[in-house]
């Protein structure tokens, strides 16, 4: 291993991650590969993102040690997530073009009521996965062992919520754009916490599960 500073480590940690962010909203913006693919993409960049600074920087995703309870909170949480989810659908239903988000998960993503529900359940349990390993396991909680905790909280929300311009960047005007990143901050810190609480992603994980579910259900009755 490559003896680095506290410092070096979390700039390595920013860069990396950000980089594989990128990519993503790249591949999103440019390539529109359907959506399997762009899952498949995903989940090689962000692994080889975890590989790299494991390599370099001795990091570490611990899925093993967990806060039973805290999990247990975070179902509880996760009911009301959905549930606020679906009350947000409804009460800004005139601000969301459904048909344009109609159009981009079907040209775009492929996306219809015939092969909507294994994609759903992808999204739901598999994608959550990952983006939880990847977002809370991966970037917060090594941060948070480097001692930068704030930096960890602000850094891993503000990616997360980034990270879906590529996918939201033509679903909304401008004005729920905006919104719709704000919530998505506001999601990642809500996660971050569950995380920080829990001493792994697994903690936070319910409540992804929970939001995805909550948009799949939307998307479902926009299709």
């Amino acid at each position: 291993m490559i003896k680095t500073s506290q410092k070096s480590k979390l700039v390595g940690i920013i860069l990396i991650s950000t980089i594989a962010c990128l990519l993503m909203i790249l591949i999103e913006l440019i390539i529109q590969p359907s959506y399997w693919i762009k899952s498949m993409l995903k989940l090689g960049n962000f692994f080889l993102a975890i590989i790299l600074c494991h390599v370099i920087f001795n990091t570490n995703i611990n899925i093993l040690e967990f806060d039973r309870k805290n999990v247990k909170n975070s179902i509880y949480i996760a009911a009301v997530v959905y549930l606020l989810i679906i009350a947000a659908f409804i009460l800004f239903d005139k601000y969301i073009d459904a048909e344009q988000i109609k159009n981009s998960l079907m040209g775009k993503e492929h996306i219809k009521r015939s092969n909507f529900i294994y994609v759903a359940m992808y999204i739901t349990i598999v994608n959550s996965f990952i983006e939880e390993a990847f977002f809370r396991g991966f970037i917060f909680l090594n941060i948070k062992v480097l001692g930068f905790c704030k930096s960890g909280f602000v850094y891993s929300a503000l990616l997360f919520s980034l990270y879906h311009i590529g996918i939201m960047s033509s679903w909304f005007n401008i004005y729920m754009f905006l919104v719709t990143l704000s919530a998505l901050f506001a999601a990642g810190i809500l996660l971050n916490w569950f995380a920080y609480k829990g001493k792994s992603f697994l903690s936070s994980w319910p409540i992804h599960i929970a939001a995805n579910l909550g948009i799949n259900t939307i998307g479902f009755l926009i299709l």
